[in-house]
């Protein structure tokens, strides 16, 4: 039997994996069991989710799907077939404001109430319940809540100090200006 993934979404554009070009760098990561999971929801229920990407200079610059791109990478190199991807394109004029688009979308604004996910589980067989992976909290940099807006404020002085952050998950030192 041919292994295929199936593509469960409609854009008015679809495109080659091979010109698919990643934009976040080291951004975010995934574990290994979640990357797994993301493949196993991929092979099951299909690819349902676009690209949102930046067309720029010639290259799609994935804004959103830099974990959809690897799980779908590593089906490939198990030998499933796949086909053009769906993509949607997200306007920005430059590659600050597409990544303050990219930080943007991949925000979660709102919260999940237990109580309704619970009486959503109620009817959802248990192998799709493993693969579904929830959000586990906000990002907090440095214990202090910061309005995403405040770090791509065009107005900043040049020698005004810089805030700095640490990741409270890696550790990683990033500078007001690297955000930019």
């Amino acid at each position: 039997m041919e292994k295929k993934i199936k593509i469960k979404c409609s854009c008015s554009k679809y495109v080659p994996l091979k010109t698919l070009k990643k934009f976040q760098g080291d951004l975010k990561r995934i574990t290994p069991e979640n990357l797994e999971k993301l493949k196993k929801s991929i092979i099951s229920n299909g690819f349902i989710a676009p690209f949102f990407i930046w067309e720029h200079e010639g290259e799609n610059k994935i804004i959103d799907g830099h974990q959809r791109l690897l799980a779908i990478d590593s089906l490939k190199k198990e030998g499933y077939l796949i086909p053009d991807l769906p993509i949607v394109t997200i306007q920005a004029q430059n590659e600050r404001q597409a990544k303050k688009i990219l930080l943007l979308v991949t925000s979660q604004y709102g919260e999940f109430e237990i109580s309704e996910i619970e009486k959503w589980l109620e009817n959802i067989d248990r192998d799709a319940i493993e693969m579904i992976r929830l959000a586990e909290s906000e990002i907090i940099i440095n214990e202090e809540k910061v309005d995403i807006n405040d770090l791509f404020n065009e107005s900043d002085m040049p020698n005004k100090p810089e805030k700095q952050y640490t990741c409270p998950h890696c550790g990683k030192k990033i500078i007001q200006s690297e955000l930019k």
